[in-house]
């Protein structure tokens, strides 16, 4: 379906910084429940074909994993993919920032 955005506006649009007008479709489409990711219907429509679609993007016939999570989530994953049990992990501290390994 294709939207004909110029369709939308019943009067002028006033395109100044500040609050912005939004089209009826974006306001109906936002009136929507969320997705939720553990509903068997997220992994069918969304979580399989963007995984499928990043083996493409990264060419690999291997699995994709998606994390979700914060930044640190990203680097604490990246960081348990190359340290093996018995390794003894060093922590090191920065000004306003602090990690720490557990012995």
């Amino acid at each position: 379906m294709t939207i004909n955005w110029a369709q939308c506006h019943t009067r002028p649009v006033l395109m100044i910084p500040g609050p912005t007008e939004l089209p009826f479709p974006v306001i109906q489409a936002m009136n929507q429940p969320s997705a939720i990711q553990y509903d068997r219907s997220f992994d069918e429509e969304v979580l399989e074909p963007t995984t499928l679609a990043l083996r493409e993007v990264f060419q690999t016939k291997s699995e994709v994993v998606l994390i979700p999570g914060s930044g640190r989530t990203a680097l604490e994953a990246g960081a348990l993919s190359v340290i093996e049990p018995g390794d003894r992990p060093r922590a090191r501290h920065r000004r306003g920032s602090v990690r720490r390994a557990d012995a």
